[in-house]
């Protein structure tokens, strides 16, 4: 009958570990765990780790395997990370330059609108000058043939008067004339076209 060097309890010769305290019996580490030296004996250090290995290896492999389990899995949540922040932010500056492209093409819209009502105004305004300059050269003639038709009935208007008055109805006419051919091309000639020559018509 042998016992356990470590609980003293009963086992046999072939077995390798305790069936009491599971300690590991493997006699080869058992004999090279003490050396002698001299008068005393001390431990040996890596029979001492095998056989601590032996007695906890069913604990040190998976701790081992779970820790590289664990490395590799951190590498690959790493990646996968890094994946789908890459996808992200394709996504992100496709939307970027969308976003950027209909904001020029906003603005480009939103000129070239400017720019037409611009033009509109400016056309508009060009059109009230020339009315308001087509009026003044009518209240011009008007007023002019008043003056003479005023002083032909206190003394006849001789020849030289007669001309001079032509002459500046002639004139104003074709000032008129120019002010109109100008709103015509700006579009604006509305079928009115008064001669200033009959505006002495108007006064009889």
């Amino acid at each position: 009958m042998e016992y356990c060097p470590y609980c003293s309890n009963p086992i046999t010769k072939e077995t390798s570990v305790c069936p009491h305290c599971k300690k590991n019996l493997d006699i080869s580490l058992l004999e090279n765990l003490y050396l002698s030296g001299g008068e005393s004996s001390h431990v040996s250090k890596a029979a001492l780790r095998k056989l601590w290995y032996k007695e906890h290896r069913h604990i040190v492999l998976p701790v081992i395997f779970f820790i590289i389990g664990a490395i590799f899995g951190a590498i690959g949540i790493y990646g996968y990370a890094q994946l789908q922040f890459q996808n992200e932010r394709g996504e992100l500056n496709d939307r970027i330059s969308q976003l950027q492209a209909q904001i020029k093409q906003d603005q480009s819209s939103t000129n070239s609108l400017k720019q037409s009502y611009e033009q509109q105004l400016d056309e508009k305004k060009a059109i009230i000058n020339l009315l308001t300059e087509q009026k003044k050269l009518m209240g011009q003639a008007m007023a002019f043939t008043r003056r003479l038709a005023r002083n032909s009935t206190i003394n006849a208007n001789n020849q030289a008067q007669i001309d001079y008055f032509v002459r500046n109805i002639r004139y104003l006419n074709n000032q008129f004339e120019k002010k109109q051919e100008e709103l015509k091309k700006l579009n604006a000639d509305q079928g009115l076209s008064p001669n200033l020559n009959t505006i002495p018509q108007f006064l009889e």
